[in-house]
């Protein structure tokens, strides 16, 4: 069985609250709010879930800044890693989720990203965090449809292939 680790950054606790869902949908996994935790040692993990809840304009969190120097020097071969994100997709349209991007550009080179979400179903005019029409990582709007975090998760879980 594979050892698992939900890392995140949030403001409002959402992202908490995410990655609390997704741990029950995985199983056992450790959780870390980086910003109690400070940087996670990755070495034990076999499956990495990187989450943010993106601010201002796509802005990621302060706590991921403060850390991804250090964090992305670590070792991540033979390592998943998926990103999810929090965003709002009325309010910032231009700008929804753009926060994961930053973790993306920071890692794309280190990294085997999985977990890639198409953009469809989903109502905003652009994001950093879309590449070749796709997601980077999955896309949530906890204040304007959270009705579809559940069937987005489970799905998104699913395609993961853990």
């Amino acid at each position: 069985m594979s050892k698992i680790a939900i890392i995140y950054a949030t403001s409002r606790g959402k992202t908490a609250k995410v990655a609390e869902l997704i741990k029950e949908k995985v199983g056992n996994a450790d959780i870390f709010n980086i910003k109690e935790s400070g940087n996670v040692d990755i070495k034990p993990y076999d499956v990495l879930f990187l989450g943010n809840s993106s601010t201002g304009h796509g802005d990621i969190q302060q706590s991921w800044l403060d850390i991804l120097p250090t964090f992305s020097q670590q070792h991540f071969a033979g390592k998943k890693v998926a990103l999810f994100d929090l965003g709002n997709s009325a309010y910032h349209k231009d700008t929804f989720c753009a926060g994961m991007s930053h973790l993306y550009k920071a890692l794309k080179d280190k990294v085997n990203f999985v977990g890639r979400v198409s953009v469809d179903g989903y109502a905003f005019e652009a994001s950093d965090s879309v590449v070749d029409g796709k997601f980077v990582g999955l896309a949530l709007d906890e204040d304007n449809e959270s009705d579809k975090t559940d069937t987005r998760l489970t799905s998104w879980i699913k395609s993961l292939a853990l």
